[in-house]
């Protein structure tokens, strides 16, 4: 199957909100269950029959590290092995003022005219390609927004006024109480028809940002502009708790669209470079692996482990009677002796001390701020044996703790000679 679809994914921002974990990468490339977020994305599409991807970065350290990521394609084609290889095309260095403006200079500078999918590059979502397409051309629409119902608060979201057709009137942004038209939300999921590269010309200066400045001036001046209703999976990964989501929604295959890989059991992902130094344990109880759990290559975990709906990256090493349920441990991490991380993050090259307890539903309290409780280590941390770090607490390195505060977004907890301790206002 193919899609004559471009697809154009926007990524950027310093993506604060999860830090300690994007200090030094781009939120895009975090370690989602055994690849890059974006490249999830990518991966889900290609399935789908698109071939062409242009990554729409701006600025010389996230530009260079996506194209070291993706290169021109050959790799991730591969990997997927599809019959005809994925194109891969970036932005080249030039400022844009925004989404809409990155469009604009995307579709001039590889002169593109057909349709064209946007995307943001750091959400998680599940989309029939071939089912929105037909609804676009069925509608007969210039833009085409995929909405996702949401319940609960919609204070975070744009959300959509439609009428009876789900052709869209106005975005209400970060609706008050009762004020939301509807519970639709924008996902930043967009299908363009190629008319809309003319519209953005005249639009000139003025079109910056697709969702607050492109969609309001198309539904304004008459375009047809409709709503296409998201039914699978979707999320922003624009926190720890929602990161953390995203990976337990691949895990149990509540995200559907996202290979694991190969099961050395039902819900049981396995390098096999791992499951050989294992499985005679695992099967005679030594070691206990409770299902979903993802671990990658060259892990070695010692007896009385137990891992229970986690994801392992790569070189992991595991201690004695270590406990490990409901979390994230990326790549080349050491987890010491007698270790419980319950709903928590830990960043690559990490050390874990021997008897240390890293668990959200601990009962601490902080007391105001915000309501993500996932407890974050950051990349290259050294956590002290028989620490203690409870709900809603992120470790970084010392050395970070100026670039962390001058955000404005956090308060510091406290520093040792290694660490700096600190929780999101």
């Amino acid at each position: 199957m193919g899609l004559d679809v471009v697809t154009i994914a926007t990524v950027g921002g310093e993506g604060t909100r999860l830090y300690p974990l994007t200090l030094d990468r781009p939120k895009c490339l975090i370690n989602l269950v055994g690849r890059a977020i974006v490249a999830r994305t990518f991966e889900s599409l290609a399935r789908q029959g698109c071939k062409e991807f242009i990554v729409a970065a701006k600025g010389a350290e996230i530009s260079s590290r996506l194209k070291d990521y993706f290169k021109d394609g050959a790799g991730f084609s591969s990997r997927l092995k599809l019959e005809s290889p994925a194109v891969f095309r970036y932005q080249n260095n030039y400022p844009d003022t925004g989404s809409a403006d990155s469009l604009r200079h995307n579709l001039e500078r590889y002169d593109i005219r057909k349709d064209v999918l946007v995307v943001a590059g750091d959400s998680v979502f599940e989309l029939s390609l071939e089912e929105m397409v037909r609804y676009h051309q069925e509608k007969g629409a210039v833009a085409t927004v995929a909405l996702k119902r949401i319940e609960g608060d919609l204070s975070p979201f744009g959300v959509a006024d439609v009428d009876e057709n789900f052709r869209i009137r106005r975005f209400v942004e970060k609706p008050k109480p009762g004020e939301a038209p509807s519970n639709f939300v924008n996902t930043a999921i967009y299908l363009f028809s190629p008319e809309v590269r003319e519209v953005l010309r005249k639009m000139g200066d003025k079109a910056r940002d697709i969702g607050g400045d492109l969609i309001p001036y198309l539904v304004k001046n008459g375009y047809p502009v409709f709503g296409f209703q998201l039914s699978g999976y979707w999320c922003d990964v624009g926190s720890p708790a929602a990161y953390l989501s995203s990976c337990q929604a691949l895990l149990h295959q509540t995200a559907k669209p996202f290979s694991l890989g190969e099961q050395v059991a039902p819900g049981l992902w396995i390098h096999p470079t791992t499951w050989e130094t294992i499985r005679r344990r695992v099967e005679h109880g030594r070691i206990v692996l409770k299902p979903p759990v993802k671990i990658g290559a060259d892990c070695r975990l010692e007896e009385g482990t137990v891992i229970e709906s986690s994801f392992l990256g790569d070189c992991v090493d595991v201690g004695y009677s270590a406990h490990i349920s409901g979390s994230v441990v990326l790549d080349f991490t050491n987890v010491g002796r007698e270790v419980r991380l319950n709903g928590c993050i830990v960043g690559e090259y990490s050390n874990i001390g021997e008897g240390t307890v890293i668990d959200q539903s601990l009962p601490v309290e902080f007391g105001g701020g915000t309501p993500d409780m996932v407890p974050v280590v950051g990349n290259n941390v050294s956590i002290f044996e028989r620490s203690i770090l409870g709900p809603k607490k992120r470790v970084c390195q010392l050395k970070d703790s100026i670039r962390v505060l001058i955000t404005g977004r956090f308060k510091e907890l406290g520093y040792d000679s290694r660490n700096f301790y600190f929780i999101e206002i």
